[in-house]
């Protein structure tokens, strides 16, 4: 799977968990180690331009499993 593809996938279940739990970016910088300009980038922008790191630690903070995102997806 390309790299843009991962990066599409993990952005896409941040949103989904951020939306489903109902966080606020304040709240999501409480509990990560990310910057609220960071977060923001991320969830406001269509295409964010930040580095898959950023994007796993938040999906830790999150307690997003990431790693079913980055494994080759086969249909």
């Amino acid at each position: 799977m390309p790299l843009a593809q991962v990066r599409e996938e993990v952005i896409r279940a941040i949103k989904q968990e951020v939306k489903r739990r109902g966080l606020s970016i304040r709240m999501i910088v409480d509990i990560s180690d990310l910057s609220y300009t960071q977060i923001q980038k991320i969830l406001a922008e269509e295409h964010p331009n930040v580095s898959l790191d950023s994007l796993l630690t938040l999906c830790e903070a999150l307690k997003i499993p990431y790693g079913l995102y980055i494994q080759d997806k086969k249909s």
